[in-house]
């Protein structure tokens, strides 16, 4: 099995690791500023193993190109699209729908929109759309001691990454991660799935970016009561957009609620959980902006409330 994994930050790199632990044959679509490091080979730290921080992994044999027209000399299995929401640009989606061939397309975008932006330049039956259901960063965290920098990341117990599409192209997406030991399932709606979830972590972490990401301050600030209104709001908007009731826990999910889940949530990571989430959320906060505006302007089409929506994203700017 071949596979171009398009990206190569911290998601990138543990997909293309599994799949070539499964026996794949991994090709890396980078920026030209990545190629030396990546040809040097990477470092990971998979956290779900005893001492892995003392005892990091040399992830190499895989090849590395540097634009999409290289891409089109060659045939693919599956092709990983392993970027944020801002990078689906025209200059990445036109090569890219031009080299896919009959590969599988397996996307992992969180925006509401996001999948219909790629589905102008790719065929639906090719694509298998995923919600990353694992955590990586750049290793290290602040306070965090590793033998020299690389990507740590981590498989919550009992929760699988999930993927949806057609049904054939799912299963061999999944069966390949699977059998490289990334834990993977397959679900009937991803996009609405991910959708959902996202629109919760997206207004959540909008409010902690607004307190100098401390959960503390978090717990006891107004902004608490502020992202969970804009939450609410969001949720309406993905339910309107995809036609389709909001998940249980998330219908139901309170302020006081919230703040039991941020110091559950301290307790259960072997990584410290605030530092990640500012490392994490300030790489991506342009990302999270993106989000806002198009759960605004989707609200707005539809004649659904949007204030809070619009306060957050007011406070964001401030």
């Amino acid at each position: 099995m071949k596979a171009l994994v398009v990206g190569a930050g911290a998601v990138g790199q543990v997909f293309a690791r599994h799949l070539q632990r499964a026996g794949g044959e991994v090709t890396f679509l980078a920026r030209r500023g990545q190629l030396e490091r990546l040809r040097e080979g990477l470092t990971l730290y998979p956290l779900n193993r005893r001492q892995a921080r003392s005892k990091p992994l040399h992830f190499h044999a895989f090849q590395v190109i540097v634009d999409l027209g290289q891409a089109r000399a060659s045939s693919w299995d599956q092709i990983y699209l392993c970027v944020p929401s801002t990078a689906l640009r025209e200059d990445l989606l036109v090569p890219l729908g031009a080299a896919i061939g009959e590969a599988t397309l397996v996307t992992i975008q969180p925006g509401l929109v996001d999948l219909g932006v790629i589905l102008q330049h790719v065929d639906e039956s090719q694509v298998v759309a995923g919600m990353i259901s694992f955590v990586g960063y750049p290793a290290p965290l602040p306070g965090e001691a590793v033998p020299r920098p690389g990507i740590a990341y981590w498989f919550p117990p009992l929760l699988a990454t999930p993927f949806s599409g057609l049904r054939e192209r799912a299963r061999a997406v999944v069966g390949w991660l699977r059998r490289g030991g990334l834990p993977a399932r397959i679900h009937s709606d991803v996009p609405t799935l991910a959708a959902f979830v996202v629109a919760a972590q997206t207004c959540l972490t909008a409010g902690l970016e607004c307190v100098d990401w401390s959960f503390s301050r978090f717990r006891q600030s107004p902004l608490r009561e502020a992202g969970h209104a804009a939450f609410r709001e969001a949720v309406r908007v993905v339910g309107a957009y995809h036609s389709a009731k909001p998940l249980w826990l998330l219908d139901h999910l309170q302020p006081a609620t919230i703040r039991v889940l941020l110091r559950l949530a301290m307790r259960r990571r072997p990584f410290d959980l605030e530092r990640f989430v500012a490392q994490h959320y300030t790489k991506l906060r342009e990302q999270n902006r993106l989000l806002i505006a198009a759960y605004i302007e989707q609200g707005r089409q539809r004649q659904l409330p949007t204030a809070a929506l619009e306060e957050l994203r007011q406070l964001l700017g401030a």
